[in-house]
């Protein structure tokens, strides 16, 4: 019987070889934009693999019910925007950036406030009255058009805002419901065939900040440190392969997002950054608490952590 016993066990050690170690499965959220497509990418090229993790990629339809799973513990990892996570800290709840995501690049806009080509609106000052459409009302396209308007020398307190989702805003623009619209890619493209481009508010922001960034929960992170760090190394290197790809990584947004390839040949294409850097959040934190989004600045780097 003890001989047996030990068969099995010399059988048990030669099938799981020591130090072998069990892949780590991640759960990740994305929104089905661009901006959040890294991890597409990163699947695409094996690079989870390549970085020994497995990687579970679902589509939400909403960054709070993204934020909800990670909370909860059904999810890991999601994507949001800088001013989400912004206010999530506001609020005490125990978020932390993981890694880079999509980076506003003033030469290279990916939205711009459109108007209607026959509009009578041509400066800054003949938005007074007006009614401007957005995403959310307090979003950053609203912050952006305040600090737009302000630099010049419009108080934003004159024109009105109106939540609309982005693929609505350029045939609300052309049929006159709304004056002017924030428009993103990839219906940025199209809205600037039937409207023309007023300015470019995102620059009044920065010429270069930071839109977005994958995130988790701190206590979650603590815990997962080392498989946190392979996703982080194969997203942000997935992500700069992409920055330099667009024709191939093109191949796999239009795949993944069931784009049309003309719009996407045409479309300004995300730039994505290559670490966290103070320098491109606190701009956004800086104008939040200007605007009384939150009650004071901080430090951008309470957002993040270092892997």
């Amino acid at each position: 019987m003890m001989r047996r016993a030990l068969i099995l066990c010399a059988a048990v050690a030669l099938a799981s070889p020591a130090g072998a170690q069990e892949v780590p499965k991640l759960h990740v959220l994305r929104a089905a934009v661009e901006f959040s497509e890294g991890v597409q990418y990163a699947q695409a090229l094996g690079l989870f693999k390549k970085y020994g993790i497995d990687v579970d990629v679902q589509v939400v339809s909403s960054g709070e019910a993204a934020a909800a799973a990670i909370v909860g513990g059904t999810a890991d990892i999601g994507a949001a925007n800088v001013v989400s996570l912004v206010l999530a800290h506001e609020k005490g709840v125990g978020f932390t950036f993981v890694a880079p995501g999509a980076e506003y690049v003033g030469s290279a806009p990916t939205n711009a406030l459109i108007v209607a080509k026959t509009s009578p609106i041509r400066t800054p000052r003949d938005l007074i009255g007006k009614t401007l459409g957005v995403i959310a009302l307090g979003d950053i396209n609203t912050i952006a058009i305040r600090a737009w308007l302000e630099r010049n020398g419009v108080d934003a307190a004159s024109v009105h805002f109106l939540e609309l989702p982005n693929p609505q805003m350029a045939a609300a623009v052309e049929r006159g419901a709304i004056d002017a619209a924030i428009i993103s890619s990839p219906a940025l493209a199209p809205a600037m065939q039937t409207g023309r481009v007023l300015g470019l508010p995102y620059s009044a922001v920065s010429e270069h900040f930071a839109i977005n960034a994958w995130y988790a929960k701190k206590d979650w992170v603590a815990t997962h440190r080392d498989a946190v760090g392979r996703f982080t190394r194969a997203v942000t290197e997935a992500q700069l392969w992409a920055n330099k790809n667009h024709a191939d990584s093109a191949k796999i947004l239009i795949a993944d997002a069931k784009l049309d390839p003309e719009l996407v040949a045409t479309m300004t294409r995300a730039t994505f950054a290559p670490k966290l850097d103070d320098s491109l959040i606190q701009p956004l934190i800086d104008l939040m608490a200007k605007y009384g989004r939150i009650a004071a600045p901080f430090p951008a780097s309470d957002l993040y952590v270092s892997l």
